[in-house]
């Protein structure tokens, strides 16, 4: 007999006697503790998951609770374990294996305010395990505070650099700053240690889109997703690859995807919205428009999807003090000078296309006969807005008249 089928029937045995002790005393919390990773190991879920049940009716010490919180995690059942481990919290916050893990679960929910406030109360701010700060980095750019995770990263990268995971968080954040050479770098780093490390593999996907191949980033995006379908930059990626490859109905299906998963990210609602202009879903693409405004006042393609929005209700006011902050935010934003465009339209005709020649210079990969065709279906409706406030304007004239 090898050793190979020894060892199987030894595990097959141990598994068979354990279970016959558990059926002789099924209330037994230590046969239990015992058995549970036996089923994990074995892939036993149902058969887990009952005795899961079973130690929620009996009296845990401590560490058991601690170990039950664990073995949810694992099950992705993040709010049971956030359930169990918050009454442990609740008890001793000097607990760093607590405070870490009811952190780490909060993150996985996308309750990234809780898990900054539980990293910070439970005294993890300034510790200097590896797996802490990696984490911290992972909340605060989570939240949008990119420089302070950066700064965080860049104080511990001498001692780091041989962590996938330090390196692939430091590869993502450099990618979200447009300092792509430096992306670049800590990516390398990264997929050197782990082929699989998933930040940096979104950094690989995001390269590619930039350089405009978009056959290969959607393979790429593709397998991002098969790996984790709930990585919402994945989703994000899937998309931008769509609306380059000309598949407007489903990038606009991975764009919703995208927002289930991450609401909180800016960047969805901006895809998202010039999805639904491409395809004449002005109301959408308000609506988003408005979403990526409220999250961030300060980006200027927020400003500038509204002025084109704006340009698009004949309100020419309103458009141009848009386009105005948006070039303030950012000279060489898309949908400012969009907006822009727009209006010149009715102007200048020749300056329009000039401007909307310039456009297309910032967009990579454009495809120009669906942006031509955007241009003519905004124009028309520019046009039809325009028509219509002069025609309101014509009968408030004649009604004032006759008065």
């Amino acid at each position: 007999m090898s050793k190979t089928t020894e060892s199987k029937e030894s595990k097959e045995s141990k598994l068979i006697r354990y279970q016959n002790y558990l059926n002789q005393d099924p209330d037994n919390v230590a046969l239990i503790m015992d058995l549970v990773p036996i089923y994990l190991q074995h892939n036993h879920l149902i058969q887990a998951r009952q005795l899961l049940d079973k130690l929620a009716t009996l009296a845990l010490s401590f560490n058991e609770t601690y170990q039950l919180a664990v073995w949810h995690l694992q099950m992705g059942e993040f709010p049971r374990a956030i359930e169990l481990l918050a009454s442990l919290y609740a008890h001793d916050q000097s607990d760093k294996n607590i405070s870490f893990t009811l952190s780490f679960c909060y993150f996985q929910i996308a309750q990234y305010s809780d898990a900054l406030k539980t990293f910070d109360e439970g005294g993890l701010d300034t510790s200097p395990e590896r797996q802490h700060i990696i984490l911290k980095a992972r909340i605060l750019h989570a939240l949008g505070e990119i420089k302070n995770a950066l700064s965080i990263l860049e104080q511990n990268k001498e001692t780091a650099q041989d962590d996938a995971e330090f390196c692939g968080v430091y590869a993502l954040l450099y990618a979200d700053v447009n300092q792509l050479p430096r992306a670049l770098v800590w990516m390398k780093k990264a997929l050197a240690i782990n082929p699989m490390q998933q930040e940096a593999l979104l950094v690989e996907n995001y390269l590619t889109l930039h350089e405009q191949d978009a056959q290969k980033a959607y393979q790429q995006a593709k397998a991002l997703i098969e790996l984790n379908s709930k990585n919402a930059r994945a989703w994000i990626n899937f998309a931008t690859a769509y609306m380059l490859l000309g598949d407007l109905v489903k990038a606009y299906q991975a764009c919703d995807q995208a927002v289930s998963l991450f609401p909180e990210f800016i960047g969805i609602w901006q895809l998202k919205a010039w999805c639904e202009l491409m395809q004449g879903m002005f109301i959408n693409a308000k609506q988003s428009f408005t979403r990526a405004y409220k999250l961030d006042h300060n980006f200027a393609e927020s400003h500038g999807g509204l002025a084109i929005i704006a340009v698009l209700e004949a309100d020419s006011d309103l458009a141009n003090s848009y386009i105005a902050t948006a070039k303030k935010l950012h000279p060489h934003n898309i949908s400012g000078n969009y907006a822009e465009a727009l209006v010149l339209q009715t102007q200048d005709p020749v300056k329009a296309q000039q401007k909307i020649n310039e456009i297309k210079k910032y967009i990579p990969g454009v495809d120009q006969q669906k942006f031509d065709l955007l241009v003519q279906q905004l124009q028309a409706r520019n046009n039809r807005a325009n028509k219509h406030l002069n025609d309101a304007h014509k009968t408030k004239n004649v009604k004032n008249q006759v008065k």
